[in-house]
């Protein structure tokens, strides 16, 4: 398999198409995790926990468009990411019966949210060629798994 030695990918730089997806994920992570946040205080979570929510939750959408001109801030993603994804763990660790399940699944997204841009965007691990295209099948595929198990967990939080 070939792997591309490209440094540093589309994702670190002002590519048009790439900086709309940014613009998107924007709004997406301002609506998604603000809603996940209000489920865990719902759902009586430690305020340490409500805490890095909120940290990762004010931090990743203004990274993001703070990135928009400064492309090499998407480093700092991994703050808001890894406080965020660190408070579900907590938060799926202590929950009990169906309420579990969903917060496994929501962190299950959130890793496979972060894995794919530590390794694509950041490219902390060689990115195969068939992974360069940020809109390729593969990508969009990897993108699809990632929302569909937030999607899953917040549904199952909700059903709870």
């Amino acid at each position: 398999m070939s792997v591309s030695t490209q440094r540093p990918g589309v994702e670190l730089t002002e590519d048009r198409a790439f900086t709309q997806r940014v613009r998107r994920l924007v709004w997406i992570s301002l609506g998604a995790l603000a809603l996940i946040t209000v489920l865990a205080v719902l759902d009586d979570a430690a305020p340490w926990m409500v805490a890095l929510m909120l940290l990762g939750w004010v931090l990743m959408p203004s990274l993001l468009s703070l990135s928009i001109h400064r492309p090499r801030l998407r480093y700092g993603l991994v703050v808001p990411g890894t406080c965020f994804t660190s408070a579900v763990i907590a938060l799926a660790i202590v929950s009990d019966g169906l309420a579990a399940v969903g917060w496994w699944l929501i962190a299950a997204g959130l890793v496979v949210g972060g894995t794919d841009g530590i390794w694509f965007w950041m490219r902390w691990l060689p990115v195969p060629r068939q992974f360069e295209d940020p809109f390729g099948l593969p990508r969009l595929t990897l993108i699809g798994v990632h929302v569909t198990l937030l999607l899953a967990g917040i549904a199952t939080v909700l059903a709870v």
